[in-house]
This record gives C-alpha cells, structure tokens and sequence, in this order.
C-alpha cells in the first residue's frame, strides 16, 4: 500500500510541475495579446486581428490543459481517500494512520490534507484563470489588462499553504532509498 501512495503523491508532484509550466505558457500568450490589443497606456485597439486569435486559440489551449491537470489531482485525491479507508481498517481502530513513504514516517490524514488543500487551490486558481480568458479582449485600459496578466501569472488562487504542501510532497516522493 505504501509504494500505492509513493505513486499517487508522485502524480501530484508531475501534475503541480505540469500547472507550473502552463502558467508560464499563459504568461506569455497574454503578453503576447496585451501587446497588441492594449499598445499604448490610454488606449485598445478596437479590432481583433487573426495573430490575436490565434494567441486567444492557444491560450484556451492552456486553460483546458490546467482543467485537465485538476481532474488529475481530483482522481487522485479520491484514490487517497479510498487508500485512508484502508490505512484506517489497517490500523484496528488506533488514532495512529501513520505509513512509510520512501523510508519515511507520515501520518496518513496530512497527506489527505495535502491532497484536499492542492486541489482546492487549483480548482480556486482555475476559476480566476477563466474569468481573465474571458476578460482579456474585452477591459478598457492596458492596466486593466496588465492586472488580469498579474492574477494569471502570480497564482492568488493558490494559497501559500497548498505551495507549502507541494513542497512536502515533491520533497517526499524525491527522498532517495
């Protein structure tokens, strides 16, 4: 059971890393869209030419991959819960869940937690991801559009406890045996 919880914290770690590279994709897509739709300070250019279409194509691209990273998470936080029902029965009633992972000594609820948080965060991130698709072709000023950038790149859906976590995992599942 232990190896069985090594690869499902290992597919959270592929996943977290696989978010993070999306992020940056998408960094560079509303770049990309920001310097076109939004030259100037004051002003936005009133038509949408095929380069900006094709940025906004991709960048949906991005955000569809980012949806799929959580059904990820989502899955594998169910095969935690199924895996706690175990470690539960396991453990004959004790309070103790703990389990090693990679000669290491856990309790199995943080790792619940852990999984529960990250996929809270990303779901939270998703949704704000959305609204600044949805938003980007369609604000006033190029602030306005630096601003939703800003929310894309720097994650606020992400709570600094989920990145703590993260780290937990990633530094688990790469502890040599």
């Amino acid at each position: 059971m232990d190896t069985k919880v090594l690869e499902n914290l290992k597919k959270i770690d592929i996943c977290s890393d696989e978010w993070k590279q999306e992020v940056l994709k998408g960094k560079i897509l509303l770049g990309e869209i920001i310097a076109r739709l939004y030259p100037t300070e004051k002003t936005r250019e009133a038509h949408l030419d095929d380069s900006v279409q094709s940025f906004i194509c991709n960048l949906d691209m991005v955000l569809r991959n980012m949806n799929s990273l959580v059904d990820q998470v989502e899955q594998v936080n169910g095969k935690l819960t199924a895996l706690g029902q175990l470690v539960t029965l396991k453990s004959g009633g004790e309070n103790s869940t703990r389990i090693e992972v990679n000669k290491t000594l856990v309790d199995f609820t943080d790792i619940q937690t852990w999984a529960n948080e990250i996929l809270r965060s990303f779901r939270e991130q998703l949704s704000m991801s959305e609204v600044v698709l949805s938003n980007v072709c369609h604000l006033s000023t190029r602030e306005q559009a630096l601003f939703h950038q800003g929310v894309w790149t720097l994650q606020p859906g992400v709570s600094s406890t989920a990145e703590l976590y993260i780290t937990c995992i990633k530094h688990l599942v790469s502890l040599q045996i």
